[in-house]
């Protein structure tokens, strides 16, 4: 296939984003505030919600530990914080880390030696491909209570599930028809249409998703050419320990052994036997 082929193909994957897509949504909402309002509203069910601050791919570290990157992060008139997943793989919401983003996203807002109660209400929203709860609602509000009373224990702290198989005839449904459009044209909302129609006919932004693409295909084919490589050494040296528990008349634990393998590998490489 000639560079020019490779170049068009990569350019019609890029002209197939939907909102739900990683690429386009890092472009997507960058800057547009009214955007995601469009994804806040229906979900929070505030029909006059503003966002006053939002950040795509907001990075927090740990210096203790695993570190997250935020979708978005946005901020509303009333000081509220928004975390908002679109995720496209089950894996990615899981509900553990749901619970460990809700915990970065309050380290983040509290300044050192600020009191509690000016921690603000936060939201974790997932807005996921599939149903991962399974329960067929199109939004899943997770809150604690005090178990036994059925009490909301009101600590500010809110994660939200949104059914992207949803397609009801609703405000919700409407929305996660228009993430999964990647035509304008279909898209029912006018902010998030004529967002979309912006982008894809802005050849700088097309080019930018572009490179994009073509910089995750180079670090997909470097991945798995070297998880070959690792499992071509690991097979020969399966083969090694096969060959001295024949030749030797040796178990298995004493070829591994001897093959040199690291003790912590040892079971590892008895069920590859």
């Amino acid at each position: 296939m000639s560079i020019a082929a490779e170049q068009e193909n990569v350019r019609q994957i890029v002209l197939h984003y939907r909102i739900m897509d990683d690429d386009l949504m890092k472009v997507f909402f960058k800057g547009h505030p009214q955007c995601v309002e469009r994804l806040l509203r229906p979900i929070m069910e505030k029909p006059d919600l503003t966002v006053q601050d939002i950040k795509v791919e907001d990075v927090l570290n740990n210096l203790h530990g695993h570190g997250v990157r935020f979708d978005i992060h946005a901020v509303d008139g009333q000081n509220k914080h928004y975390d908002i997943e679109l995720q496209r793989s089950d894996d990615g919401a899981d509900f553990r880390r749901a619970r460990y983003n809700s915990s970065l996203l309050d380290a983040s807002i509290l300044s050192v030696g600020e009191d509690y109660s000016k921690l603000p209400e936060t939201y974790v929203i997932f807005i996921t491909e599939n149903d991962v709860i399974g329960k067929g609602w199109s939004v899943y509000r997770i809150e604690r209570c005090i178990m036994g009373a059925d009490d909301p224990f009101d600590d500010g702290e809110h994660i939200v599930y949104v059914n992207g198989k949803y397609a009801g005839d609703d405000e919700i449904g409407q929305l996660m028809h228009d993430i999964q459009c990647n035509e304008a044209e279909e898209i029912k909302d006018l902010v998030l249409a004529t967002r979309m129609r912006e982008l894809k006919s802005n050849e700088t932004e097309v080019a930018l998703m572009c490179k994009a693409v073509e910089e995750y295909a180079e670090k997909y084919a470097a991945k798995k050419a070297e998880e070959y490589a690792v499992k071509k050494v690991e097979q020969e040296k399966v083969n090694v320990i096969r060959n001295m528990m024949k030749a030797l008349n040796i178990t298995a634990e004493k070829a591994i052994e001897a093959a040199g393998i690291p003790q912590k590998d040892y079971k590892r490489y008895l069920t590859l036997l």
